[in-house]
């Protein structure tokens, strides 16, 4: 019902002008514990899955687990921004791409679509606040991207775009690996997750949990013309 969905949406507005006043006090709050991330990677494609109409996610991600010092529903929270961006902001994209990297003692986790892509000077300052798409109608705050490197930045790490007008948007987010964390050895595999309508991820997973804390850390391909921003 209308009446429902316009309550849910006042909360989440709520929710993310609560999170942009913590920030602007010294940082969100979070709550690290020992995440595995492609168990929590198909979670949030699950969730997103009920968004989609049409698209299809595809995860790639290696032998070897990648395991991170985070809280869980705060970093779910970036991700599903970024997926439901891509399914907005790329509608005839026929894919999402999600991939988990190690590079050296840090994840990536790449969020890829082939949309229309962002210019230059929106994506100077995408990460800012109250910035929206000027080609699309949204009913948020423009506050969903600047949640989300905050929460990265709480977190250790950074969170970056790369994009060209007509190839497509990448999102990439750098995390530190736990200490614990053994190299990986195998190059990515890929796995379906099915489309928007009927399909579903590869694999059901869930969060890894563990008490430990990091030392220091605080609790591209269709061609089409447009800017976008997340939200």
């Amino acid at each position: 019902p209308l009446a429902i969905e316009q309550a849910d949406r006042l909360h989440q507005l709520v929710d993310e002008l609560f999170d942009v006043t913590l920030a602007g006090r010294g940082g969100l709050a979070v709550e690290p514990a020992l995440v595995a991330l492609g168990p929590l990677v198909r979670d949030t494609v699950e969730v997103a899955q009920g968004l989609a109409d049409g698209h299809e996610f595809r995860i790639e991600e290696p032998d070897g687990e990648l395991v991170v010092l985070a809280d869980r529903a705060r970093l779910q929270q970036v991700l599903l921004n970024l997926l439901t961006n891509a399914l907005i902001h790329a509608p005839d994209s026929p894919e999402v791409v999600i991939r988990l990297r190690r590079l050296r003692r840090r994840a990536e986790i790449e969020i890829e679509d082939h949309g229309p892509g962002i210019l230059p000077d929106v994506q100077s300052r995408l990460f800012s606040r109250f910035e929206r798409g000027a080609g699309v109608q949204r009913r948020g705050l423009g506050l969903g991207l600047y949640i989300s490197r905050e929460i990265i930045t709480a977190h250790g790490g950074t969170i970056d775009v790369d994009s060209q007008p007509g190839d497509g948007t990448t999102f990439t987010i750098h995390l530190p690996l736990a200490p614990r964390t053994a190299p990986a050895t195998a190059p990515p595999r890929s796995r379906e997750a099915g489309n928007g309508k009927n399909g579903r991820s590869s694999r059901n997973g869930g969060p890894n949990g563990g008490p430990s804390m990091a030392p220091g850390m605080r609790a591209r391909t269709p061609s089409r013309k447009s800017d976008r921003e997340g939200d």
